[in-house]
């Protein structure tokens, strides 16, 4: 019954987005309107079945009426706002009779719907990795990054489901407020309460929304440049637009044919592969004959990801496939939505309509929930196009997607901020840091500043005049400028050149050949505003950890795309610069290729190293076990005081309390943990022997801890007295790989 349910809720989620989208009339393409439908529809369901979840728990009634619901005022505004809802049902209907009868639907473009359902595939196969069932089910993840991001995201669905967490509070810190981004999560839940498993629950909702997002920027870049050629080179800079890394790739092939790594069978004498050598031409021809090999032995992840050894120093952008849109859910509901309000506002800037704006507002103020930094980039770029076009009809956009969007924003805001005290390490934020990443060494806080080197300085406690020293002491640096103008080229290639171009071609093009590489209507205006979001993140780090600013980064990286593709397209179709133009967009993309063909299975060992693992696991037979005896024996209220391990299947699995889970992820949100971090430490570290009661059983509770879990993992790092534990023969709830999880309520 379960196939059936979900395909119900998602065929009855399309139609309730469709609905929505009809409201406003506006001649979509059939793609757009697609993606809009189930972007919408899974927005708007989603967000109505949490109203309907916290009156009657997280059900198939709620995920199911959350659609239902929205379908049914669709279908009740319809009329009130002379609106021609049926149209698109009545065109779908014509369209399908055609196909029926071997016609292809009037306007239809058949290369346009099969390559997007060519990239649909593909995306289904490079998410489907993401968290994989095996054998008895067992589960692995294909990449590093989705084995610790989604551990997150599967403890946040299953506490809706099986804790019972509504309203949510935040399970991996016993309760305390939630201000993590949790709807992309909850609506994995509503998934979970229709029976699918949570690997099922997590990939699908992922795949269809990433797929949506990449149609929607499709569109928009196709709108802008007036091609599919732009468009399509446009989707390629956004899915593997990645850094100069790739150079490494030359002299890596090289070592591998040298006697030192391949012995007997070496082609290449000592010294070929340094200095001029590396450009003889016996070199070059050994390298080109040995490439393709190479290309299946990839010794290193060519963007500079942790784990591998890094091709230069100091590379930062990672490929955007493999780190923001696998692993990030709510990075995917946050581009899906923010490629929606782009598209309104075009439509609203190009028609002067109030309507699309209005509507565009209204969905985008939803953002915070599902994506913050989604919404902050919204913001920065909807001011943006007001001040650029200056129609009152782009204020209907504003409005309402800063009143809806502001609240929920502020309450993220307004919490924790971190300490710098911090038993894991600083995590004190926001703080100035001219250059990002550009400029290495310590944030100082006011006290340091005058008596180190300071990268990067804490807003807190630091007054006018302490900015205006570490501005002065960083700008005024000999490297500053072109430290930063280096980074930035290492780091994007000549993405950043190639927009100056494509802006001043706009403005100053003159003559046949700049008019030719001019990128399509309108395309730098409207794209302009995103090089916003670039200025602010050069400036101040909004997270703990300075590299998260990619959340800010990326959104300008996927908008600033467009131009530089109008301009790479506009150069592929002119005879003489079709190669260079086809050599530039190749340096643009390779290294996030690499990278990302490095991450898929079918990788065999670089000479004189292992074979890339093909997958990690994440719940063994163990992790199951644990899990089947906490779902069945314990209250979806208990808590749980665990060792902080990332997988732990008593939250992943069981979507049980814990008082503290792993700390990475919570220091990453600027949670202090100083005390609590204290506190788990003395209560794992038990009592004295032969003492039954003292400060550890206090603190437990203090914290009303029913269960501890001893688990194999130490990940945040906290003695375990494992012996106390089991001289104070507390009941076993279950004992199994490992895992030993002790009852201890009422027993303290």
């Amino acid at each position: 019954m379960t196939p059936a349910l979900v395909t119900g809720y998602l065929l009855l989620t399309v139609a309730a987005g469709a609905g929505a989208v009809g409201l406003v009339p506006v001649d979509w393409r059939w793609p757009e309107r697609v993606a809009l439908s189930l972007v919408v529809g899974l927005t708007l369901g989603t967000l109505v079945a949490y109203l309907i979840a916290l009156a009657v728990g997280d059900t198939w009634a709620s995920a199911v009426g959350g659609p239902a619901v929205v379908l049914a005022i669709a279908i009740g505004l319809a009329r009130p706002l002379h609106s021609p809802i049926r149209e698109p049902w009545l065109r779908a209907g014509r369209a399908l009779r055609e196909l029926g009868a071997g016609r292809l639907p009037a306007g239809a473009e058949p290369g346009t719907l099969l390559g997007l359902l060519l990239v649909g595939a593909a995306l289904y196969v490079v998410v489907s990795r993401a968290l994989m069932p095996g054998p008895g089910g067992t589960l692995s993840s294909g990449y590093g990054p989705t084995w610790a991001d989604w551990s997150v995201h599967a403890s946040y669905a299953q506490s809706f489901v099986r804790g019972h967490n509504l309203p949510p509070t935040d399970t991996l810190l016993n309760g305390s407020p939630l201000r993590y981004p949790f709807m992309a999560d909850f609506q994995s839940s509503l998934l979970l309460a229709l029976g699918l498993p949570i690997a099922s629950a997590l990939v699908l909702p992922s795949w269809l929304v990433i797929w949506a997002a990449v149609t929607l920027l499709w569109s928009l870049a196709r709108r802008l440049l007036g091609g599919r050629l732009g468009a399509s080179v446009a989707l390629a800079l956004m899915l593997f637009g990645g850094s100069a890394g790739f150079l490494r790739l030359y002299p890596d092939t090289c070592h591998t044919l040298t006697p030192a790594v391949s012995g007997s069978t070496a082609t290449l004498a000592q010294g070929s592969c340094h200095g001029a050598a590396l450009a003889a031409p016996t070199t070059v021809l050994a390298v080109a004959v040995g490439l393709p090999r190479t290309l299946t032995h990839l010794p290193r992840f060519y963007d500079g990801e942790s784990g591998t050894p890094a091709p230069f120093p100091n590379l930062q952008w990672w490929e955007p496939l493999l780190v923001y849109w696998l692993p990030q859910r709510d990075f995917d509901y946050g581009v899906a939505l923010l490629a929606t309000v782009a598209l309104a506002a075009l439509v609203a800037i190009r028609e002067r309509r109030s309507g699309p704006a209005w509507a565009g507002g209204l969905l985008g103020g939803a953002i915070p929930l599902f994506n913050p930094f989604g919404w902050i980039a919204a913001v920065v770029l909807v001011a943006g196009w007001v001040t650029l076009y200056r129609q009152r009809a782009l204020l209907g956009l504003l409005v309402p997607l800063v009143v809806l969007g502001l609240p929920r924003e502020l309450f993220d805001a307004l919490g924790p901020h971190g300490q710098i005290d911090n038993p894991v390490g600083a995590n004190a934020f926001p703080f100035l840091q001219l250059g990002w990443l550009a400029t290495t060494g310590a944030v100082c806080t006011v006290q340091q500043l005058g008596t180190q080197a300071c990268a990067g300085l804490y807003l807190h406690g630091a007054g006018p005049g302490a900015i205006v020293r570490y501005v002065a002491r960083t700008l005024g640096g000999g490297d500053f400028w072109s430290g930063l103008v280096g980074f930035w080229l290492l780091n994007t290639g000549l993405f950043l050149p190639l927009a100056a171009v494509a802006a001043g071609l706009a403005r100053w093009g003159r003559g046949r050949l700049g008019r030719a590489l001019v990128p399509g209507a309108g395309a730098v205006r409207f794209c302009l505003p995103a090089f916003l979001l670039f200025a602010i993140a050069n400036i101040v780090v909004l997270q703990p950890w300075s590299w998260d600013n990619t959340k800010l980064l990326a959104p300008w990286y996927l908008v600033a795309a467009i131009p530089v593709a109008g301009l790479l397209a506009a150069a592929l179709r002119q005879r003489w610069l079709r190669v260079p133009a086809a050599l530039v967009l190749l340096s643009l993309v390779a290294s996030g290729a690499l990278a990302m063909a490095r991450a898929l299975p079918g990788q065999g060992a670089p000479a004189g190293g292992t074979a890339p693992s093909t997958s990690i696991g994440w719940a063994g037979p163990a992790e199951l076990a644990v899990a089947r005896v906490v779902r069945r024996r314990t209250s979806p209220s208990a808590v749980f005081l665990t060792e902080g391990q990332p997988n732990d299947p008593v939250t992943t699995l069981a979507g049980r309390r814990v008082v503290l889970a792993y700390d990475g992820w919570l220091w990453s949100y600027g949670i202090p943990l100083r005390a609590i971090y204290r506190q788990v430490a003395r209560m794992l570290a038990g009592c004295p022997t032969g003492i039954r009661r003292c400060a550890a059983t206090r603190l437990m509770a203090q914290h009303h801890v029913d269960y501890v879990a001893i688990e194999p993992g130490n990940y945040n790092n906290v003695a375990v007295n494992a012996a106390w534990f089991r001289a104070m023969h507390f009941p076993v709830l279950v004992a199994t790989g490992g895992y030993v999880i002790y009852r201890v309520e009422g027993r303290l």
